[in-house]
């Protein structure tokens, strides 16, 4: 809260403000992370991660291979590679998002993969061990997106309702991935 508003006072000061225009808050829009009078893209409370996506990295630091690494990486570019197939349209700057996070998480999910196999030739290496640390890390994943989904007002039924339906969104999901 300090940190949030000494930031809110250096803005001010520098005659810069991240509030909504009167219109838009007469509208009744709101911050879906705080309730606050501005855009949640510019909430002081986004600017740091939450404590499940800390919890997530510090797991996935501390594991003894690379195996959960490789699990959540092959687990997001799946995810993302399914999202440019389902042709959500959510216009160009989305479009080239989803395709370059793709792109990229196959590519980094490959190198994990490769590390993973080389590190289970070692003496040292649990197979048991790294099957069970990558159950968890994507237990970790899903639970934290699932927060995510909540939290934006994508699944839970918010009181001012989702941007689109779960069932909606499953729906393109499947047509890009069957039984997805």
């Amino acid at each position: 809260a300090e940190n949030v508003a000494a930031w809110l006072a250096a803005a001010a000061h520098a005659g810069k403000s991240i509030e909504l225009p009167e219109s838009e808050i007469a509208a009744g829009v709101r911050c879906y992370t705080c309730g606050g009078t501005h855009y949640d893209v510019d909430c002081p409370g986004e600017a740091a991660a939450s404590v499940a996506a800390q919890s997530f990295a510090s797991y996935l630091r501390s594991s003894a291979s690379f195996a959960p690494v490789a699990a959540v990486l092959g687990d997001l570019a799946f995810a993302f590679a399914t999202l440019r197939a389902a042709g959500l349209d959510g216009g160009e700057p989305y479009d080239n998002l989803v395709a370059h996070h793709a792109d990229r998480l196959e590519a980094l999910a490959a190198v994990a993969q490769r590390a993973a196999l080389e590190g289970s030739s070692s003496p040292f290496y649990n197979a048991a061990r790294a099957s069970e640390e990558a159950t968890t890390a994507r237990a970790l994943l899903y639970a934290w997106v699932d927060g995510e989904a909540v939290e934006a007002g994508l699944k839970g039924g918010r009181p001012e309702g989702p941007t689109m339906s779960l069932e909606e969104a499953r729906e393109r999901l499947d047509a890009g991935a069957p039984g997805f």
